[in-house]
């Protein structure tokens, strides 16, 4: 579904039309798509005083009810009464079924140009009603790593293409850069080669205005994406695995489960500072999200460290924004999130053959970046271990196209 150019769009999937000092408002046709069939929608009362950012109503469906977000401050005038008796009619046309009507406080011309001088750089934008740009700037640059366990267009390494064919792509803003190296005979030589080679791919495409995507089949992917990042960061990192195993607490030698622990500093130091750019993160900067499937020295490493963890249960009892209230990010107000697909329980999507159940769910994976992106500024991310070979039914691939279009809504594009 193409999205209207007439309207700009939030973080959460509300779109504001604006005309003079007037608006309509309603919510996205992804929105819509992820919410399922709409059984109520609530909105406010005429005369309400809404506030940008604060909630307005809810959308209720029959999987979840789903807060409705105020993208701009304003007097409500006019309620779609249509939507009382009919609230399917937003599923049929989302970009159509307007919720309200209102008064702005402030122009479109006076937000922006109040904004303009603080949204110098694309990874420093935060808050505000946005939208994508495709003309004077790329706006997001997508690095497809065609690799897994060093090797090239293998298992997992098939992943970063076929989510590039299945939508990612074809996305408005997108560009498109494809990372290869030289063949090594070992695993870790190449797999260094393609840190450095991410690091400065990442840190041009900063350069160039671009928000960086790693499309990658492996996680250890994830050193390179933070030295190029090159300023102190957070990390929010979605895994059904810890991947905090070392050397010499792994028990199968898989490199890429030792990703989380790389970038702590707790492994593979000299290496890792062979990479430009690169810089240990410290731990109480690190959050885990979805683990399940860990090995015992693992498990001890991480009970040992500073890191903080949220599991499934621990989501569905304090949401997103309640855990990071009670647990708050560390001090970076920017962050790096890295998505390993496999964070979805096995019944959502197969993604590969780690895959397992106690998993988050798509929509709650999504609500997760939507409250991490309210807290910081998200300045790169990457969406790793897609193993096409195990996703018969697709709906693993069409996951990750519905992670990226959530990643744009987080990098904040453009904005009023």
């Amino acid at each position: 579904m193409s999205y209207p150019t007439d309207r700009k769009y939030t973080r959460e999937h509300e779109w504001i039309q604006v005309n003079g000092n007037s608006a309509k408002v309603g919510i996205t046709d992804h929105a819509q798509q992820s919410l399922g069939d709409i059984v109520f929608v609530e909105t406010p009362k005429l005369g309400a005083e809404l506030t940008q950012g604060k909630t307005f109503g809810t959308v209720e469906s029959v999987k979840a009810v789903s807060d409705l977000f105020a993208p701009a401050s304003g007097t409500v005038t006019e309620v779609n009464g249509e939507l009382a008796t009919a609230p399917e009619k937003v599923n049929s046309d989302a970009h159509g079924a307007w919720m309200l009507k209102m008064t702005l406080k402030k122009s479109v011309r006076a937000r922006r140009t109040a904004l303009r001088g603080r949204l110098r750089k694309i990874c420093g934008r935060r808050g505000g009603t946005l939208t994508l740009r495709t003309g004077s700037r790329a706006g997001v640059r997508i690095l497809e790593v065609p690799y897994d366990s060093g090797h090239k267009d293998f298992r997992m390494g098939l992943g970063p293409a076929r989510l590039i064919e299945c939508g990612i792509g074809g996305l408005p803003g997108v560009s498109i850069e494809k990372i290869e190296v030289e063949d090594r005979a070992f695993e870790l030589g190449v797999t260094i080669q393609l840190l450095r080679s991410i690091a400065a791919k990442v840190s041009a495409a900063i350069e160039d205005n671009c928000f960086p995507i790693v499309l990658a089949g492996g996680c250890i992917t994830s050193v390179g994406m933070l030295a190029g990042i090159g300023e102190p960061a957070g990390v929010v990192w979605f895994d059904a695995h810890a991947d905090f195993n070392t050397p010499e607490t792994t028990p199968s030698g898989f490199i890429d489960g030792m990703a989380l622990a790389m970038l702590a500093g707790r492994c593979w130091r000299t290496l890792a500072a062979s990479i430009p750019g690169f810089r240990p993160v410290a731990e109480k900067d690190m959050v885990l999200v979805g683990a399940r499937d860990l090995d015992p020295e693992e498990r001890r490493a991480l009970e040992n460290s500073n890191i903080r963890s949220i599991d499934t249960q621990g989501f569905r009892t304090n949401g997103g924004d309640g855990f990071f209230a009670v647990r708050p990010l560390g001090s970076p107000d920017r962050v790096y999130l890295h998505i390993d697909l496999d964070v979805l329980d096995r019944g959502e999507a197969f993604v590969n053959p780690f895959s397992s159940t106690g998993g988050l769910t798509l929509s709650e994976l999504l609500e997760i970046i939507r409250s991490v992106s309210r807290h910081r500024a998200v300045v790169g991310a990457a969406i790793t271990a897609y193993d096409p070979s195990v996703d018969e039914s697709g709906k693993a691939a069409k996951a990750g196209v519905a992670v990226v279009q959530e990643l744009l809504a987080a990098a904040c594009i453009d904005a009023i």
